[in-house]
């Protein structure tokens, strides 16, 4: 969606800020965010994220979410809401993580996932 006024550029400003706190540039949050993009058949483009940092536009809803998803940033807070938590809670993180294991582990054969259980009982009883 394209933004309605030249000084709106709250979403703008605050992506610039996360992604200079996580130390990346525009190239590096699209390969960051490529597998939360892929859980939802999404692509992130780098003019698209071009436009999104320069305040041009403002992403569409679910490319908001995987952003915030990604980086652990609240949408509320990404889009100016005042007095919003800049950063997800830790059960917010936990649920991300989940989502993204459990859509790979649907992929798998029941072979594979006899690996998996495998492994999982292996890192369970290291020390």
């Amino acid at each position: 969606m394209k933004t309605n006024k030249k000084k709106d550029h709250v979403f703008a400003d605050r992506l610039n800020e996360v992604m200079a706190e996580h130390g990346l540039n525009q190239k590096e949050l699209i390969e960051k965010c490529t597998p939360m993009c892929k859980v939802y058949g999404l692509e992130m483009t780098p003019s698209q994220v071009s436009r999104w940092c320069s305040g041009v536009y403002i992403p569409r809803q679910d490319y908001i979410m995987i952003i915030c998803k990604t980086l652990s940033i609240n949408p509320a807070w990404m889009l100016g809401v005042e007095n919003a938590e800049k950063y997800m809670d830790h059960h917010s993180k936990a649920q991300i993580n989940y989502e993204l294991i459990k859509d790979e582990l649907d992929k798998l054969d029941s072979a594979d996932m006899d690996y998996v259980k495998v492994f999982l009982g292996f890192l369970a009883h290291r020390k």
